[in-house]
């Protein structure tokens, strides 16, 4: 998702879920993107497994 609405290409947020194989949790982990560049700015522990190939959209109510 773009940082801004007038946020250059390639410059906003990343959203991701993580998961571990023999693990029994998964997390989710936002990134902040800017280009190739890639900073963690949180992770968020689900204390569930979630499978692997799951995926979700964001969708703009307004």
């Amino acid at each position: 998702m773009p940082e801004s609405a007038d946020a250059a290409e390639g410059q906003g947020y990343l959203l991701s879920y993580v998961h571990h194989l023999h693990q029994e949790s998964s997390k989710v982990v936002i990134l902040k993107v800017q280009g190739l560049k890639l900073e963690l700015q949180a992770e968020i522990i689900l204390g569930v497994h979630i499978p692997l190939g799951f995926h979700g959209n964001w969708v703009d109510l307004s």
